[in-house]
């Protein structure tokens, strides 16, 4: 899977990551109930890094992204 700013630049669309990482986690938060358990305590860990400033590694960046995407999401 591409990275987000890579898919953008395919996109032709200018990127703010997920609008910013803590509300596109917030919206993975919210929208969990719609994956399989398995994806929820990942989601909520991420959510609860951005509270303290954390940024997610790469690989965990890719996987919070395609969940994201999975729900619906966009970037825009």
């Amino acid at each position: 899977m591409a990275l987000p700013r890579e898919l953008a630049a395919k996109l032709g669309k200018p990127i703010r990551l997920l609008a910013s990482n803590s509300q596109g986690e917030a919206y993975a938060q919210r929208q969990k109930h719609r994956l399989p358990e398995r994806h929820h305590e990942f989601i909520d860990d991420m959510a609860s890094r951005t509270v303290y400033g954390r940024e997610p590694t790469p690989k965990q960046h890719q996987y919070l992204h395609s969940l994201f995407f999975k729900l619906g999401g966009r970037i825009t």
